[in-house]
């Protein structure tokens, strides 16, 4: 289940985002197009090593607490946990995740919105029965490449998980370089490649309705 966690919350984030970008006016939300996609340009391992800076117990921010008067201990353990992996999952993922919502919510038209508007429908009603279904099969394609890459991801659980339980991808290498187990290792290699190919074809499936349409 923790594994499927960034995966949720990030969607649910970006799509947060790509809302603002679409519908949001002023300063706000113009700030907010130029920080969203920082993430891009950062490799994951740059990243994991900044959690473990500025999050570790004994890191950056825990060393504020203490300076203010807080007791050791009292920051909360987020590095070499899950909740670490999920914080930087989540992060790295955004600026993709929203990219790709906001060019699918481009795709509703305007005048579709302010006709809505026009007949007396309120933000809710706007988003809940026009924006929420028109965008919902590209959110999904967008939750699928995620998967994908937390499925197979290595770096961040890597460097930011617990000892155990270990995400798959880590645990495969273990059992491969450390156990010298090399049978659990494939069967977990094809564990990924199977939750793989379901995205695959959930995917390949929702490009062919798109051409039918």
């Amino acid at each position: 289940m923790r594994g499927t966690t960034p995966i949720g919350s990030g969607s649910i984030i970006a799509y947060v985002i790509a809302l603002a970008l679409r519908f949001g006016r002023g300063p706000s939300a113009r700030f907010l197009g130029r920080i969203y996609i920082v993430p891009l340009f950062i490799p994951s391992v740059i990243a994991s090593y900044a959690m473990i800076t500025f999050l570790a117990n004994h890191g950056f921010v825990d060393g504020i607490l203490q300076a203010v008067g807080l007791p050791d201990g009292a920051f909360p353990k987020i590095v070499f946990d899950w909740k670490g992996i999920v914080i930087t999952q989540v992060w790295l993922s955004l600026p993709f995740m929203t990219v790709l919502l906001s060019s699918v919510l481009l795709e509703i038209s305007d005048s579709l919105i302010e006709s809505a508007r026009d007949v007396g429908a309120s933000s809710w009603q706007i988003f809940r029965h026009i924006v929420l279904p028109l965008s919902a099969p590209g959110a999904l394609i967008g939750v699928t490449f995620i998967f994908l890459g937390v499925i197979g991801g290595f770096t961040v659980p890597y460097l930011l998980g617990p000892n155990a339980p270990q995400m798959l991808g880590v645990s495969m290498v273990y059992y491969m370089t450390n156990y010298f187990e090399p049978y659990i290792a494939s069967t977990q290699a094809v564990a990924i490649f199977l939750l793989s190919l379901v995205a695959a074809v959930y995917y390949v499936r929702q490009q062919f309705k798109r051409e039918i349409r």
